[in-house]
């Protein structure tokens, strides 16, 4: 039933609509506004008498699903650990630097950027 309700919802035509629906949710803004948005675009359920009804079911069935997903899923750290040269943090440079390499390669590019 979940993947029946989520395939409905999909952008795409791909295998992983699940995770992309709910990446999706994460990343927006307001992810309880978009699971709201989601719900009310959802096509109605023949088993409800009602679109009212259906609504209902769809907001809380994504709500449940989405809670699960965002409890039991990493997020992605490439964001919140990138280095942004133009940033002074000196936390995110060290990881960034550990995760990437060391800094003597930064430093050979910028011999060699000099001799040029």
């Amino acid at each position: 039933m979940n993947r029946d309700f989520l395939r409905d919802l999909r952008k795409y035509d791909r295998l992983n609509y699940c995770q992309e629906i709910f990446e999706d949710i994460r990343a927006s803004a307001n992810p309880e506004l978009e699971v709201t948005r989601l719900a009310g675009n959802a096509p109605k359920l023949k088993i409800f008498a009602s679109k009212e009804a259906s609504y209902s079911y769809s907001l809380i069935k994504l709500e449940e699903l989405y809670r699960t997903f965002d409890r039991q899923v990493p997020t992605p750290l490439t964001r919140e650990r990138a280095y942004d040269s133009n940033d002074t943090d000196w936390l995110k440079m060290l990881t960034s630097t550990t995760a990437h390499g060391d800094t003597s390669d930064n430093a050979s590019t910028d011999r060699k950027r000099d001799e040029h």
